[in-house]
């Protein structure tokens, strides 16, 4: 398992944060101290989260709260810009500008973790469905991922068959069947 502060997802929200620090002094008292002290504490939690996720062997909830953190992290920074448009006198009706680089980098690599959440949660489904032991038998985990890939049954003797003798066995297991049935 890597450390923390060598995830890439901890290192986006850490800039983010960095930034958030560095170009929100000079932003009016009223915004300040109500929309980026909020979002400094959200992101301070989002990292909080990160760590825990990758502490635990129970990552679901973790990375689900850090995932809902994100979602109104990114609306209170539109929220955030465009009030500072206004206080700014800025054109009201002009459209929001991008988020920044730092906050769209954190965006696609919590999306990635996403997915890593889908795939483990499914890991997680199988092995309560079915117990560890068949999971085990027909997978294989590669990777920190879990990523589970079906292994290889080159070693069967009933995969290994030819086309050929596969048909002659199920013919003769056909006939056997018959054999029964009928006498």
């Amino acid at each position: 398992m890597a450390n923390y502060d060598h995830l890439p997802v901890y290192k986006a929200a850490y800039d983010l944060l960095q930034c958030i620090y560095r170009e929100m002094g000079h932003v009016p008292r009223d915004v300040k101290f109500t929309l980026v002290e909020g979002l400094k504490n959200e992101l301070m939690e989002m990292i909080v989260l990160i760590y825990k996720a990758n502490a635990t062997t129970d990552k679901c909830r973790h990375i689900e709260a850090a995932r809902e953190l994100t979602v109104s992290t990114k609306v209170r920074l539109r929220l955030m810009r465009e009030r500072l448009a206004e206080v700014e006198g800025r054109c009201k009706d002009a459209k929001t500008p991008p988020p920044p680089h730092e906050l769209e980098r954190m965006l696609s690599v919590a999306n990635s973790y996403c997915g890593y959440l889908r795939q483990f949660r499914a890991h997680r489904l199988a092995e309560r469905l079915f117990g560890k032991l068949p999971l085990k038998r027909f997978f294989r985990i590669e990777g920190d991922h879990r990523k589970m890939v079906p292994k290889k049954r080159s070693g069967c003797r009933i995969l290994s068959l030819a086309r050929e003798e596969r048909a002659k066995r199920d013919l003769r297991l056909l006939r056997q069947a018959d054999c029964v049935q009928g006498g």
